[in-house]
Order: C-alpha cells, then sequence, then structure tokens
C-alpha cells in the first residue's frame, strides 16, 4: 500500500480514506468462467467492506485539515493466479502492507497575505515517521462445509467440491466484523453456522498472533546496525 493526500469524503469530513484497486488475470477467476471483471468485483467489494469498518483502522489519525486535507491509502492488489482461498490470502497481504505503512511527519503552515490558503509541508528525514495503526483491522477466514465437516485454507480442489462457502472477518480481538455466505446454490444450516463462527475465530486468532512475530521479527532486523565491506567501511 501507498499513501497520498487529497480531499477527504464529505460525509467523513475529519478522517483520512482509502483507495482500492483490485486487478485480476483471467487464470485466477475460475469460478466465473474466465470472467476477471466479476471477480474483481467481488473482491472489491469484500476488501472495502472489511476496510470501511469504523474500528479496522484509526480513521482520524489520517486527517490533516478538517474538510480540506486528508491522507489516502492507495491499496492496489494484483491477482495473476488462484490455487485456493485467494480472499484470505488478499485481507493477510493487505494487513501487512497497512501495518508496515509510514505516514511522514507534517505540518500545516498558516496561508499568508491574499488569501492564500493553507500549506503542508512533509518532512524531508525518512526517519521521522509513524506506523499507521492497523493492530485492529481484520482478516478473512473462509471455511467450507461438506457432510457435517469443515475446512480452512481450502485448495482449489477442495473449492471445487462444494456448492457455499463462509467468509468471516475477524480481528485480533477475536470479533467477528462481517460474514457473507459465497455462492448461491445451498444455504447452512444454524448450527453449522454456528461452529463454523466459533472456528473462524480461533483461526484467525493464531493467524494474527503468527503474523505480528513475523512483523516484529522484521522491525527488529531493520533496526541491526549493517556491517559495511570494502570501500564502504
Amino acid at each position: 500500500s501507498t499513501q497520498s493526500t487529497w480531499e477527504p469524503d464529505p460525509l467523513k469530513p475529519e478522517c483520512g480514506r482509502a483507495e482500492i484497486l483490485v486487478e485480476c488475470n483471467p487464470s485466477a477467476a475460475w469460478e466465473y468462467g474466465g470472467d476477471q471483471q466479476k471477480l474483481t468485483l467481488m473482491l472489491t467489494q469484500l476488501i472495502d467492506r472489511m476496510l470501511s469498518a469504523p474500528t479496522s483502522l484509526d480513521w482520524e489519525s489520517l486527517c490533516i485539515a478538517n474538510g480540506r486535507q486528508c491522507w489516502v491509502l492507495c491499496v492496489d492488489i494484483m491477482v495473476l493466479e488462484s490455487g485456493g482461498n485467494v480472499l484470505d490470502a488478499i485481507t493477510i497481504a493487505v494487513r501487512a502492507a497497512l501495518q508496515d505503512t509510514k505516514i511522514p511527519h507534517i505540518t500545516v503552515v498558516e496561508g499568508g497575505y491574499k488569501g492564500r490558503s493553507n500549506q503542508i509541508e512533509v518532512s524531508d528525514d525518512p526517519r521521522n515517521f509513524q506506523l499507521l495503526n492497523a493492530d485492529q483491522m481484520p482478516i478473512s477466514i473462509t471455511l467450507l462445509s461438506f457432510k457435517g465437516y469443515y475446512a480452512a485454507d481450502p485448495s482449489l480442489e477442495e473449492e471445487l467440491c462444494v456448492a457455499a462457502r463462509l467468509m468471516v472477518a475477524v480481528n485480533a480481538k477475536g470479533q467477528v466484523c462481517a460474514v457473507q455466505k459465497i455462492g448461491k446454490k445451498h444455504g447452512l444450516h444454524p448450527t453449522d453456522l454456528f461452529t463454523m463462527l466459533t472456528a473462524a475465530k480461533q483461526i484467525a486468532v493464531q493467524v494474527l498472533q503468527h503474523l505480528e512475530q513475523v512483523l516484529e521479527d522484521k522491525i527488529v532486523a531493520e533496526e541491526l546496525p549493517v556491517e559495511a565491506y570494502g570501500f564502504m567501511r
């Protein structure tokens, strides 16, 4: 993900916003007969739904000047191939990218004479930034139901064996943020739905804990001194 400045949403003048761009290769859209536009639309709507939740990100921290200027998070996703469970892989990647997004320090300078608007000065120091707070950004856990059994992280072959899948968005606290059934041919029994929601919460917490550890190790590695070689000594 990257960031830029733009005007905020008129309905949320005190918040930043996100722009989502999804591009899919036809070979990844097997479920839609190779029609990548349908897959792109479905993924865009689901990712936007998860990101737009008020608790997913600290949107107010992305406001620069209320009603006039804000940070815009540009989330670009490209799906070249799918071996199954593409939505879960995307949400994990998006969360990792957002947690590693660096917001530069800025200063708002009051406008001068002749009614000039305020100016924004961005710090030249690449170390002068703050990381985006994406701790409560949910990830998707997709579950399959087949004759009383449930499967997570399905492969392409497993997805082809069932007519319906359940997508559950869960945050680091184990809270369910969104639920959507994918597939129109068959429904889910209420008992199965409850069991799948419970399983999705448990799986999501484990995945997020592992992701947090990976990101912490990355930060520690970046802070280690780099050993110089040759003429750079």
